[in-house]
């Protein structure tokens, strides 16, 4: 056992004036494996609670993706706080790297921004019916980057969040669920307008 110990704290590297040992590069590993198998037990049990509690999907949505955020800074803060390592020692390179992502990937942040908005604000929900562009799709998921939409005739469709902020965008059911639309029917001239009623009234309650 003592063996054991001796190895695990015996020094492998060092950075910035501290020692790393076996056993801190091995819990990192462990940790990680951890963390993922958390994440996705969240991302089904979190759901599942929270439809049996009548809470509605953009809502269920946008709860997951808070508690998967928290769970991995729990996670990074762990591991450092594990290493010894202070917060303060990446303040530099964080900062570096903050302005060159923030020149290099502008979009990226604004989608990023904008998606959090979305589930945030609730301007658009998920299962509302859209209407970007002349097409006409229902919301299925709401993501941090875009906006997935399935339109009418089944294609989906990746809307970037910003532009859905952005531009003007109808929202068939922002209000109530409540849907119209219109139907064009060509007859032959001289047909009986009656008639054409009534199959197309038949054609109707078939739906």
């Amino acid at each position: 056992m003592n063996d054991v110990i001796e190895f695990l704290n015996q020094p492998v590297l060092e950075f910035m004036s501290r020692e790393f040992t076996v056993g801190m590069l091995t819990l990192i590993p462990l940790m990680l494996i951890v963390a993922v198998w958390l994440l996705k037990f969240i991302s089904k049990i979190i759901p599942r609670l929270l439809i049996k509690n009548r809470v509605t999907p953009d809502a269920v949505h946008l709860i997951n993706r808070v508690v998967q955020i928290l769970v991995l800074v729990m996670l990074v803060i762990t591991t450092l706080d594990i290493l010894n390592v202070p917060l303060t020692a990446f303040a530099f390179v964080s900062g570096a790297v903050a302005i060159g992502v923030g020149f290099g990937a502008q979009n990226i942040i604004n989608n990023f921004i904008s998606g959090w908005i979305l589930m945030w604000e609730r301007p658009i929900r998920i299962g509302d019916t859209l209407e970007v562009d002349d097409t006409r799709g229902r919301v299925e998921a709401i993501n941090t980057r875009s906006t997935r939409i399935r339109r009418v005739d089944g294609v989906h469709m990746l809307v970037p969040n910003s532009k859905l902020l952005e531009n003007t965008v109808i929202n068939w059911n922002l209000v109530n669920t409540e849907t119209r639309t219109s139907v064009k029917v060509g007859v032959a001239y001289g047909s009986s307008v009656r008639e054409v009623e009534q199959l197309i009234y038949s054609a109707v309650g078939k739906l």
